[in-house]
């Protein structure tokens, strides 16, 4: 909603970046169990441990989410707001 509100004109815009980390999330894993079907598990179980799989699911997470700020932080500012 917040380019929307940017595309008609507001004076504020009211957008809530922890929303990129929650987007990146639900992008990554969704991607990884349709890819994988969780044939290469991300977690021990009985160790109660991320397995490589899951730091690196990890480390995308982070990427997609500091790209999904910054891609929103920098469109917003193309259209003049800070």
């Amino acid at each position: 909603m917040p380019l929307h509100d940017a595309s008609l004109g507001a004076e504020m815009i009211a957008w809530m970046p922890r929303a990129t980390v929650v987007v990146g999330l639900c992008l990554v894993f969704g991607v990884y169990f349709l890819a994988t079907g969780n044939r290469y598990p991300y977690r021990d179980v009985e160790r109660q441990t991320l397995t490589p799989v899951g730091w690196t699911l990890c480390a995308v997470i982070g990427i997609v989410a500091l790209a999904g700020f910054f891609g929103m932080d920098m469109m917003l500012r193309s259209m003049g707001y800070r």
